[in-house]
């Protein structure tokens, strides 16, 4: 089994705390990998570099129908730093008007659903 990283820790948590209040989530892998279809060997893009590790669809109190996309940065509770491109992912999606939050622990995520009223 392989060992998990710092990161991946809180992102693990991240997913727990999720699936605990059922709030769906999505989890935008960014970069390639390698994948063989018919033989061959190829390329597969994923989600472009700085895109945020987890989307989250709050559901909003009150409105069962309306949810709040959140994007979801996770990093290493010590010494996580966001990159360049992390960066503007974040701007882009803040002037859009959605939200995304950058978190080093799953604690961090649920104050933010606390404080939206999503969960008790």
């Amino acid at each position: 089994m392989r060992k998990q990283t710092p990161e991946g820790a809180v992102k693990s948590g991240i997913c727990q705390l999720l699936d605990i209040y059922r709030i769906p989530y999505h989890r935008l892998n960014a970069g390639v990998m390698m994948a063989e279809h018919n033989g061959k060997r190829r390329a597969v893009r994923m989600a472009a570099a700085g895109t945020a590790d987890l989307l989250a669809l709050v559901q909003q109190p009150g409105a069962p129908r309306f949810v709040v996309p959140l994007y979801i940065e996770v990093k290493r509770q010590k010494g996580g730093v966001q990159s360049d491109a992390q960066k503007d992912f974040q701007r882009t999606v803040e002037a859009q008007g959605f939200c995304y939050l950058l978190a080093n622990s799953f604690g961090v995520v649920e104050d933010w659903l606390r404080e939206m009223g999503a969960i008790r």
